[in-house]
Parts: C-alpha cells; sequence; structure tokens
C-alpha cells in the first residue's frame, strides 16, 4: 500500500497499483528493452524491441521475428528474413496494419518495415546506412534521419506519425498514405536528443528530451519545457519548476492528465501529474531486479514504458517488467 502522505500519494489516484512483476522474455540478452507494444497480430502476446531485434513474447513463449538474437557482433545493415535480417539498433516501431510494422533503425538512420506474415524486411523510408545520416524531408530514399528514435501514430489520423529524429533536435511527420516526411517543430533547446513521445487528446505531443519533458504543440510547432532542464540533470520530485530528470527515454500518458517516464539514469519511472504539476517516482533508484511493491522494486536503466490492459509494462535492461493498474 501507499502512504497518501508520501511522495508517491497521487499515484494511486492514477491506479498505479502493483506490485512490480517480472515478464518472462527468454534468456538474458544483454541490451534494454526499448519499446513496448500490444502485438495486433498475435493476440495474446507483447510485442517489443531489444538490441537488434524485433520480438513477441506471452510470457511464456518469445520468438525473434526480425533481427539477431545474439547479443553482440550481429548488428549492420542487411534486409532477409526472420533472424538473416541485420539492424543497427531498434528504439521505436510502430504496428501500421496487425501483419505491417514500421521498425526504427536508429544506427542506420532509417525507416524499415517487417512483413508479419513472411517476416521478411524492406526498406520503408530513406537510405539505410551510417553515411546518410542527415536531415532532408521529402519522398522515398529522398529522405534523411539522423539517428531517429521514436514513431507513434496521430491520434486524430492513423495514417499520419511522428518521428522523434534524436541528432536533428527534431520532431517530424510522415503521411504513410502519400509517402512524405514533414516538419513540426526543430530546437536545439527544447529538443535536444528527443526520444521518446506520446499525445494527448488536445493537439499535443509530449517528448522526452536530453533531461526533461517537452511540450509540442502539433499545430503551431510551439515547443516549450514542462519538466527538467537543457543543462543539468539529477534527480528531484515536487512541482515541476522544481524537477530533476537524468536521460528519460521512453513516455505514457494516462488519461490525458498524468505522464508516466522511463527515467533511464535514476533507475525509476517518474509518474507527472498534469493536473497538480507535481512528480512522484516509482521504485528506488538503483540497479537491480527486485520485483515487489512500488516503494522498494529496483528497475535497472528503465527505456520502455506501455499500457497494455491492465497493466503498465516497463522496459528495462535485460528484462521486461509489468505492474498491475485499475484503468
Amino acid at each position: 500500500n501507499i502512504d497518501v502522505m508520501s511522495p508517491f500519494f497521487f499515484i494511486r489516484s492514477y491506479n498505479i497499483i502493483g506490485p512490480l512483476t517480472t515478464f518472462d522474455i527468454g534468456p538474458a540478452v544483454d541490451f534494454a528493452v526499448t519499446h513496448i507494444e500490444e502485438d495486433k497480430y498475435r493476440p495474446g502476446f507483447v510485442l517489443f524491441s531489444q538490441g537488434h531485434a524485433l520480438k513477441t513474447s506471452d510470457g511464456v513463449t518469445t520468438q525473434v521475428i526480425a533481427g539477431s538474437p545474439a547479443q553482440f557482433g550481429s548488428y549492420g545493415y542487411r534486409e532477409g528474413k526472420g533472424t538473416s535480417a541485420r539492424f543497427y539498433l531498434i528504439n521505436g516501431f510502430y504496428q501500421i496494419t496487425p501483419s505491417l510494422v514500421i521498425v526504427v533503425d536508429n544506427g542506420n538512420c532509417c525507416l524499415r518495415q517487417v512483413d508479419r506474415g513472411t517476416n521478411m524486411t524492406s526498406t520503408y523510408i530513406g537510405v539505410c546506412g551510417r553515411d546518410h545520416c542527415a536531415y532532408q524531408d521529402g519522398t522515398g530514399t529522398s529522405v534523411k534521419f539522423r539517428y531517429p528514435w521514436g514513431i507513434i501514430d496521430d491520434k486524430r489520423n492513423p495514417k499520419v506519425m511522428f518521428i522523434s529524429d534524436e541528432y536533428n533536435n527534431a520532431i517530424r511527420k510522415l503521411d504513410s498514405e502519400i509517402g512524405v516526411t514533414l516538419p513540426v517543430a526543430q530546437s536545439r533547446e527544447h529538443l535536444k536528443i528527443v526520444r521518446g513521445m506520446t499525445q494527448d487528446n488536445l493537439g499535443n505531443l509530449f517528448v522526452t528530451f536530453n533531461d526533461g519533458i517537452t511540450k509540442v504543440s502539433i499545430e503551431s510547432g510551439i515547443t516549450e519545457i514542462l519538466v527538467g532542464s537543457t543543462t543539468a540533470e539529477g534527480f528531484r520530485d515536487g512541482p515541476f519548476t522544481f524537477v530533476q530528470f537524468d536521460d528519460p527515454r521512453d513516455v505514457v500518458m494516462i488519461n490525458d492528465s498524468a505522464l508516466v517516464v522511463a527515467d533511464d539514469g535514476n533507475h525509476r519511472l517518474r509518474v507527472l501529474d498534469l493536473i497538480t504539476n507535481t512528480s512522484s517516482s516509482i521504485c528506488v533508484g538503483r540497479w537491480g531486479y527486485g520485483d515487489g511493491n512500488l516503494k522498494n522494486c529496483t528497475i535497472s536503466d528503465p527505456n520502455a514504458v506501455a499500457i497494455i490492459g491492465k497493466n503498465l509494462f516497463v522496459g528495462g535492461w535485460i528484462l521486461m517488467r509489468k505492474v498491475y493498474c485499475k484503468f
């Protein structure tokens, strides 16, 4: 249980109950789980990226869909079927249909696609390879990214996707119907090293950057830092003006009134209340793999967060975990 007078008090108001438990994804691989979604192709399974591979698991059986399951020396660029394909590093993906997954190949600076029916990979947009990392909007092979990280759909139009372009300090959008990328926002201050994204129902994106969270208006492109700083990392909970982060990665929205952030450098989940403008934390903030209640659990390098059913899934180093919720 959570003491209502503790810094954890408002977590209960968002029905994040706990405890934290392990979700089995098979033999340990020395990479973080970087993105998680409900698998639309295999009911009852969770789709996730880890290192150089796209995988799926139901907590008992884990399958590599595409990419290398090996820990070291198996990255690069190669189109192919299943485990013969090679990715440099997968940090995000989006299931545009149950049978087609758009994969963000961060190290190859391009978007690729995986056909779930055949497990074949192919280039979706851009030119894959580290020699092609740059910035250019357009269509097809004219598009260039500089280490793209995350990808999500537009809640108002699922044919439009938003892409966080990490080292271009930019949010870009891709219209999948016409295959064109367009700028949304770019800022060396507010979008410095952008990564995870989530969207509310009011036309705003919430984006993790170097050491904080930025709010981006989709319509105007106006950016403002919600919490954190471009110059100071650390750990502090409390009012938004006081809060510090250390290398936040993924972020997920709860009912348009709270954000859950994977704070990698602090080994914590951070909960940002958008009503009271205060933050709180889940887990104790040290390296470890300890399951248990939300005060005493440990999460090593949390990178991914996702709400699937009645659970908040968390991707950390080597492991995937889940927290029971009452949504």
